[in-house]
């Protein structure tokens, strides 16, 4: 067939790894030169052991999937990521289902080498985790990550024992008008727009950890993709603390222990 022909020489053209294999018997039915060169059993008859050297079918393999949703989104791709053990890469893989020869139902596989990205993600990902700070991904009403330290300060095993409870890291804001809470904005408000717009001073926030003792946070928000933001909470207890402190000793009288003048012309 001539579009057959045709898709062969776009898959030799692109510069990533790409089969096509056949639905029904897992036949590779064609692979690109890179493929090729690439393959850890060229002999042998099924994709798994072909391309990939298993014995069985892949742990990654989406088949299944594609044919439950192939009927009502026909031409709909499919992209999924995968370690491969064998030559120890990460692939992010795009498929799609095609119409091959002599009537064949096929799906083209294209794999892009995404390890190197996925080796700068997670030394980035330790860096974070080695932060003092609390740091989370949200958009406000959903976490979607957050680093060691904030599991540390709440006692979760990770996002998803957070989630069994919890949607949002604000539900934890101590409700204390020195410093910034839910309750000073309306409920359609979103907290993170909200707390943008008090003075650096007064974006701080008190929450509890996981021993009931009350800290509080400096709270630094950059805007990362569209609605999602990446939030800092800085643990500046020690220095408000101190500061209270300082408060007391300049509002009381030293003889008798008692609110002074300067008090009660800030209060009243």
């Amino acid at each position: 067939m001539l579009e057959n022909s045709l898709f062969k020489a776009l898959l030799d053209m692109v510069p990533f790894r790409a089969y096509v294999m056949d639905v029904k018997t897992f036949e590779v039915v064609y692979a690109n030169q890179l493929m090729t060169d690439s393959m850890q059993t060229p002999n042998a008859k099924f994709c798994w052991e072909k391309i990939f050297g298993q014995n069985n079918r892949c742990p990654w393999c989406n088949i299944n999937e594609m044919k439950l949703n192939a009927d009502n989104q026909s031409g709909k791709s499919y992209t999924f990521e995968f370690f491969d053990e064998m030559d120890d890469k990460w692939y992010m893989s795009h498929n799609k289902f095609i119409s091959w020869t002599n009537g064949r139902n096929a799906k083209y596989s294209i794999l892009v080498d995404i390890t190197e990205q996925k080796m700068v993600h997670e030394n980035l990902k330790k860096l974070i985790d080695l932060q003092n700070n609390i740091i989370i991904l949200t958009d406000g009403t959903q976490l979607n990550y957050a680093n060691k330290q904030f599991f540390n300060f709440f006692n979760f095993i990770n996002l998803e024992d957070f989630k069994i409870e919890h949607k949002c890291i604000c539900e934890f804001f101590i409700e204390d008008d020195r410093y910034f809470h839910l309750n000073k904005i309306n409920t359609t408000q979103n907290w993170i727009e909200e707390i943008q717009k008090v003075p650096e001073n007064k974006s701080i926030v008190a929450m509890k950890n996981k021993n009931s003792i009350v800290h509080i946070f400096s709270v630094h928000v950059n805007n990362f993709e569209k609605d999602l933001c990446i939030i800092s909470f800085t643990d500046i207890s020690e220095t408000m603390i101190e500061q209270q402190k300082l408060e007391e000793k300049v509002n009381l009288d030293k003889l008798t222990n008692a609110f002074n003048r300067e008090y009660f012309d800030n209060n009243i």
